[in-house]
């Protein structure tokens, strides 16, 4: 699934235009260029029903833009707001396939704002979008 969502969002001008290919899983590589995207699954909860597993998983799934600037600098936070709705308008609502895996349904549940403070002198932080999505799929169902 994770895979698949990092396929789909590269194929998207909203999110391509501002941060390239650069999509990570959990952390941003030390040294990466920026504005890029974090993703992390945050939990997945199964469905079941009296005959066993439904196959309808339930993703929640954190996405994190990051974009490079001056604490003072609101071309930085811009663009940091504008890479998150990019992801907004790719998944938000979505309902089709990713790849191989079909997407009954996505919504944004969350969204926060961050700024991660210089860890060193050169007074360039990390301005942050943080947002989290349900994905409602389909999964294999386990034969038992």
């Amino acid at each position: 699934m994770k895979a698949a969502l990092v396929a789909y969002l590269k194929t998207k001008p909203s999110v391509t235009t501002i941060a390239g290919n650069r999509i990570y899983p959990m952390v941003l590589p030390q040294k990466e260029t920026r504005p890029s995207l974090v993703y992390q699954v945050i939990s997945r909860t199964g469905n079941h029903h009296l005959g066993g597993a439904a196959g309808l998983p339930i993703t929640r799934m954190q996405i994190t833009a990051n974009v490079t600037g001056f604490q003072t600098d609101r071309t930085a936070a811009d663009l940091s707001d504008s890479l998150a709705d990019g992801v907004r308008l790719a998944m938000d609502g979505f309902r089709g396939f990713w790849g191989n895996v079909e997407v009954t349904g996505c919504e944004k549940e969350n969204e926060v704002d961050d700024f991660e403070e210089p860890i060193d002198a050169s007074d360039q932080g990390v301005f942050r979008v943080v947002q989290v999505y349900l994905i409602f799929h389909r999964e294999q169902i386990p034969q038992l």
